[in-house]
C-alpha cells in the first residue's frame, strides 16, 4: 500500500476494516482489503468496475457479512450484524436511490422513524407529533450544513435532484456520530445540484465525522477528498494524500497496479 502513514490526520479512525474477505462461492469478491477512515476526513474510495468497492462499504455497513477480517469501530472490534446494527454504532449510508418518502416533507423525512411527540398530556396521549419542533431542529441543521432548500413544507418529490440528494445527506449526518457512507451520491447530477452535494459532504467532515465516498468523478474527488484509497481486484491497493497526487497516477493505479 502506497504512502499516508506520514500523514498527519485531523482525528481518531472511526472505522477500520482490516483484511477483509468475501467470498460468493468460487468467486472471491474481497481478497484482503483494508482500509482507515479518519474523522474529520473525507476519504474517496475510486475503483474499476468490479474492483470490490461496493462490496466493502457494504459489509462495513452491515448490509452483507464478511467471510473473514475484522472491523473496528472506534478501536473496537465489531461484527457488523445488520445495517441497523452499524447505525447504532453511528454509521449512516447515503445510496443512490435516496431512502426518502418522496410524498413528506422535509422535517418529515429528516425526523422519520425519530418523531418529537409533544410534551403535553393529549400530545403523549394521542401520540401527537411537534412539528414545529421538528421544522425549527431540521432548518438548523440544513443551516449548520450550508443547505438551502426552496421549502421545508412542500414534499421532498418536488425538490430537485441536488436538493434531494443535499437532504438525504443532512438526514444521514443528523444521527450519524461515526461514518458518513456516500454511494455514487452526485450520479447523474448537473454541476450545480453536484456542488450543493459536495459543500454537504465537506460539511458533515467538518463536523468531525468520517465522510467514506464511492465515486467515479476522480477529478471532483482530488479536489474535494482529504485522501484516495484505491481498489483493484478485491483490495485496497494505495492509499494517497490527495492534494498530492493526481489524476494520471490515480488512473494507473486504478487500471495497471502501478504508479505510472
Amino acid at each position: 500500500m502506497a504512502n499516508t502513514e506520514r500523514t498527519i490526520h485531523k482525528g481518531e479512525v472511526v472505522i477500520e476494516a482490516r483484511d477483509i474477505v468475501k467470498k460468493y462461492g468460487h468467486l472471491q469478491a474481497l481478497k484482503g482489503a483494508s482500509l482507515k477512515v479518519y474523522a474529520g476526513e473525507v476519504t474517496a474510495l475510486p475503483g474499476d468496475n468490479g474492483a470490490g468497492k461496493s462490496t466493502l462499504v457494504n459489509i462495513i455497513c452491515g448490509a452483507i457479512p464478511k467471510t473473514s477480517g475484522q472491523i473496528f469501530c472506534r478501536g473496537q472490534e465489531v461484527e457488523m450484524q445488520s445495517i441497523q446494527y452499524a447505525q447504532q454504532l453511528g454509521i449512516q449510508t447515503v445510496y443512490q436511490d435516496l431512502a426518502l418518502a418522496p410524498d413528506l416533507n422535509v422535517p418529515n423525512n429528516i425526523f422519520l422513524g425519530r418523531e418529537i411527540i409533544k410534551n403535553s398530556f393529549f400530545g403523549r396521549l394521542f401520540k401527537l407529533l411537534d412539528m414545529k419542533q421538528m421544522a425549527n431542529i431540521s432548518r438548523a441543521h440544513l443551516a449548520d450544513l450550508g443547505i438551502g432548500l426552496k421549502s421545508m413544507t412542500v414534499p421532498v418529490k418536488s425538490l430537485s435532484g441536488g436538493e434531494r440528494q443535499a437532504l438525504a445527506v443532512a438526514k444521514a449526518v443528523a444521527w450519524c456520530e461515526s461514518i458518513l457512507i456516500m454511494d455514487e451520491p452526485t450520479a447523474a447530477l448537473g454541476a450545480r445540484q453536484q456542488a450543493l452535494v459536495y459543500s454537504a459532504m465537506r460539511a458533515a467532515a467538518d463536523k468531525n465525522l468520517g465522510v467514506l465516498v464511492i465515486s467515479h468523478d476522480i477529478p471532483k474527488m482530488l479536489e474535494v477528498a482529504d485522501r484516495i484509497c484505491i481498489m483493484r481486484q478485491g483490495e485496497v491497493i494505495a492509499d494517497l494524500v490527495a492534494k498530492e497526487t493526481n489524476l494520471q497516477t490515480v488512473l494507473s493505479l486504478m487500471l495497471t497496479g502501478q504508479a505510472g
